[in-house]
């Protein structure tokens, strides 16, 4: 039992030096990740306005011009 205890032990301190650059590289990825979203999220939102506003344009009546 007490090996046991010793292996896992030593398990999870090894586990825990090797997993440390994926986690400062998953980190990284995040970040990235949440600065693009911002960029989409803005990107989105004025290209969904455009959208709006040619609508509105579209369903505005039109002024015929008045015949002589």
């Amino acid at each position: 039992m007490a090996a046991t205890l010793d292996r896992s032990q030593r398990f999870r301190a090894e586990s825990q030096i090797d997993l440390q650059p994926y986690t400062l590289l998953l980190n990284l990825q995040l970040k990235t990740a949440r600065s693009h979203r911002k960029q989409l999220d803005a990107t989105f939102f004025r290209s969904a306005t455009r959208l709006i506003e040619n609508i509105a344009e579209v369903m505005q009546p039109k002024t015929r011009p008045r015949s002589k």
